[in-house]
C-alpha cells in the first residue's frame, strides 16, 4: 500500500490544524480561502521571490491568526532560513527566536518541533560566529532528543563529536571541550537502552498541534556501536589536550581508551591497545614516572597474551613496544634501570623466539610488521655492551638462548628475570641488579621461640635475609647470635603438638645434614607465614645459584 501523501492533502491538513488559532470567530471560511496559497508558497524552493511573498503573507495572516499559531511559527522559521541565505544573520536569529518561542508555547518545551528550531539556531550562531551559543543550543536540542527518544544515543553523540571536531579545527578548544564532555557524559552514563522515535521529521511543517514523533519503546544499543562512539569522543578530547599541553588530562584519556578497548577480549582491538599503551607509556616516560611504567608494561603483556596467545604476531608487536620502552628506562635515573635493561634483552629474545616458531610465510608477515633484523642487531649490541665477551661470541650466545628457553618461560618474569640478570651482566652487576628488586625477594622478620641445647625455650628475634636465617637475642642487637644457611635445609616440617614442646603448640623444624633447629610461633597463622617465607627463600636462592646456560 502506497504511503504517498499529495501536496493538496498536506495543505488541507495544515489549514485544518490552524483553524482553531483564528483571531476571531467567523474567520474559518476566510482562512480556508487565504491559507492554501500561502502554504503553497511555503513549500516552494527557497529563492528571493519566495522570500518576498512570505514577507507579504506574514502581514496578511497576522491579521487572521493569533501570533502563537503553527503556521506563523513555520513562516518565521522559513524567513529565518531565507535571511541566513542572504547573509542577514542577526535578522535570521530574530525570526528563529520568535519561531522557537511560539513552538515552545504550542508544542511544549520538549517537542520535536522545538528541537528542529534549536538545531537551526545552533547553525546560525555557528555562522555568526558565536560558538558558545551555538554549542548551548545544540546541547539543548540533544538533551531533549535523548530524553524524549527522538534519536538514538550514538547518533546524537556523533553529532556532538562532529561539531566539536569542527570547532577544534577553528582552535575553539574550550567550546569544543565543553561539547565533548557533555557527549562523554551522555555515552558513558546514560543507560544503554534508550527510546527511539518512529519518525523524526527533518521538515519543520506544523501539521498538528502536538509533536509528530511517537515512541516505539526501548531500542538496545549494541556495545560495539556504543564503544565506537566512546572512542571517537576520547580521541577528540586527547587531540585537544595534546595541543594544549595538558599532560595529566591526556594521560587520563589514554587510560579511558584502554578501559574501552580492553572491556572485551576482541582480537581485532589488540593493535589499538598496543598503540594506546605506547602513547601512554611514552607520556609517563616523559614525566619520569618510572614506577607506573613497569606495572603498565606487565598489564599490556598479560592482556595481549590472554587475548591472542603468547606466540602470536600481535604479542611480538606488543613486546617490541615493551622492549623499546624498557631500553629507554635503562638510560634514565630509574632505580630499576639494571633490571629494565635485562628485561629489554629478555623481550627482544622473546620476539625472535616467536618469529622462529612460525612458518617461513608467517615469518615474512612478521618481518613486514616488525623490524626483525634491527631487533637482532639491537639484541647483539645490548649483550656485547653489558656482558664481558668478545664480539664473535655474541651470535652463538643468542642462538643458544633461542634454543634453550621457550616463549612461555621467557614471558614468566618470576622465573626468567633473574636468569637474564646473570646472562646480561657479570656476577657483581647481577648482584647490584638483584638489589633493585629487593621488594620481590622473600624476606621476613619477627619473634619466634627457639628450642636450645639446654632443652629450654628462648625468645629470639629472627630475620630472613637472602639465603640465611639470622637470629638475635634482642631485635635491636647489631650482630646476630647465630644463623642457619637455608641452602643446607633438607626438610622444613610443621610438627604436631606434643608434650615435649610445651608450652608451645605451633612448632616447626628446619632439618639439615649437620644440625636441626626447632622453632615455635605464637599461633598457627604466624607459623604458616614463616614456613611459606622460608620455603620461598630457599627455592628463590637455589634457582639464583643455578648457572643460566
Amino acid at each position: 500500500m502506497s504511503s504517498y501523501v499529495s501536496l493538496d492533502a498536506i495543505i488541507k491538513r495544515t489549514v485544518d490544524a490552524n483553524l482553531s488559532y483564528a483571531k476571531e470567530k467567523g474567520y474559518e471560511a476566510k482562512l480556508q480561502e487565504v491559507l492554501p496559497p500561502i502554504i503553497t508558497v511555503c513549500f516552494q524552493d527557497p529563492d528571493p521571490e519566495r522570500t518576498k511573498m512570505l514577507e507579504q503573507a506574514l502581514d496578511h495572516i497576522d491579521e487572521l491568526l493569533v501570533r502563537e499559531s503553527p503556521l506563523i511559527s513555520w513562516v518565521y522559521y522559513l524567513m529565518s532560513d531565507a535571511r541566513r541565505r542572504e547573509g542577514q544573520l542577526q535578522s535570521a536569529v530574530d525570526f528563529a527566536m520568535e519561531s522557537l518561542r511560539i513552538r515552545e508555547q504550542i508544542y511544549g518545551d520538549n517537542s520535536n518541533e522545538v528541537c528542529i528550531c534549536l538545531d537551526h539556531l545552533s547553525s546560525l550562531f555557528y555562522d555568526i560566529p558565536d560558538y558558545s551559543k551555538a554549542c548551548r543550543f545544540l546541547l539543548q536540542s540533544v538533551e531533549i532528543k535523548l530524553k524524549m527518544g527522538y534519536s538514538l544515543l550514538p547518533q546524537l553523540c556523533r553529532e556532538c563529536v562532529e561539531f566539536a571536531a569542527n570547532l577544534k579545527e577553528l582552535k575553539e578548544y574550550d567550546v569544543a571541550m565543553e561539547m565533548l564532555l557533555k557527549a562523554k557524559e551522555f555515552i558513558f552514563e546514560v543507560p544503554s537502552s534508550v527510546s527511539s522515535s518512529n519518525s523524526t521529521s527533518s521538515n519543520p511543517t506544523p501539521s498538528s498541534s502536538s509533536s509528530s514523533s511517537s515512541q516505539q519503546g526501548d531500542g538496545e544499543i549494541g556495545k560495539q556501536e556504543r564503544d565506537g562512539v566512546k572512542l571517537q569522543i576520547l580521541f577528540e578530547m586527547g587531540s585537544i589536550f595534546e595541543v594544549q599541553g595538558y599532560t595529566d588530562k591526556l594521560l587520563n584519556v589514554y587510560e579511558q581508551l584502554l578501559e574501552v578497548y580492553t572491556s572485551s577480549s576482541n582480537p581485532d582491538t589488540v593493535k589499538d591497545v598496543i598503540t594506546t599503551y605506547d602513547y601512554l607509556l611514552s607520556t609517563y616516560l616523559s614525566l619520569e614516572n618510572y614506577a607506573v611504567i613497569r606495572g603498565r608494561l606487565g598489564q599490556l603483556i598479560t592482556y595481549v597474551t590472554c587475548v591472542v596467545g603468547a606466540s602470536s604476531l600481535d604479542t611480538a608487536v606488543a613486546l617490541y613496544s615493551v622492549a623499546r620502552i624498557l631500553a629507554e628506562l635503562a638510560d634514565t635515573s630509574s632505580n630499576t634501570r639494571l633490571c629494565d635493561l635485562a628485561d629489554s634483552v629478555r623481550y627482544y629474545t622473546t620476539i625472535l623466539k616467536i618469529c622462529q616458531g612460525h612458518s617461513h610465510q608467517e615469518q615474512q608477515k612478521m618481518e613486514a610488521a616488525l623490524p626483525v633484523k634491527e631487533i637482532r642487531t639491537t639484541l647483539d649490541n645490548l649483550l656485547y655492551n653489558n656482558r664481558p665477551m668478545r664480539r664473535e661470541e655474541v651470535g652463538p650466545l643468542i642462538e643458544k638462548l633461542l634454543t634453550t628457553y621457550t616463549v612461555e618461560y621467557l614471558l614468566d618474569t618470576s622465573k626468567s628475570q633473574n636468569t637474564y640478570l646473570k646472562i646480561v651482566y657479570p656476577a657483581f652487576m647481577a648482584e647490584d641488579a638483584l638489589r633493585e628488586k629487593k621488594n620481590t625477594i622473600p624476606s621476613k622478620s619477627g619473634f619466634l621461640a627457639k628450642y636450645g641445647v639446654l632443652k629450654n625455650w628462648r625468645t629470639r628475634f629472627f630475620v630472613v635475609e637472602r639465603d640465611v636465617l639470622y637470629y638475635y637475642e634482642n631485635h635491636n642487637d647489631p650482630k646476630p647470635t647465630g644463623e642457619y644457611n637455608l641452602m643446607e635445609v633438607k626438610t622444613l616440617d610443621v610438627l604436631p603438638p606434643e608434650k615435649k614442646y610445651r608450652p608451645h603448640t605451633h612448632c616447626f623444624s628446619l632439618v639439615g645434614p649437620k644440625r636441626n633447629i626447632l622453632l615455635a610461633a605464637e599461633n598457627a597463622e604466624v607459623m604458616n607465614d614463616w614456613v611459606r617465607t622460608l620455603n620461598k627463600a630457599k627455592s628463590y636462592w637455589e634457582e639464583w645459584n643455578i648457572s643460566p646456560l
